[in-house]
């Protein structure tokens, strides 16, 4: 398990900096300026989400630009 943790942390490493596309799924129920969702190297149920920061303002199923 600690090999596989180490290839995680490698490949979310390399995505920072980098812009996706990110489809808002929702909002933190306790900080409405948090949303989440997820772009295309995220599966359902099965990946970690995106946390989009001063979110206020968008809608569920839009798509944004997030830099990680």
């Amino acid at each position: 398990m600690a090999i596989q943790a180490k290839i995680s942390e490698q490949l979310h490493k390399a995505t920072q900096g980098k812009i996706y596309d990110v489809v808002v799924e929702g909002y933190d129920p306790d900080e409405r300026d948090l949303a989440y969702g997820r772009s295309y190297r995220e599966a359902p149920d099965i990946d970690g989400n995106i946390f989009i920061e001063n979110a206020k303002g968008l809608t569920v199923g839009e798509m944004v630009k997030v830099k990680i």
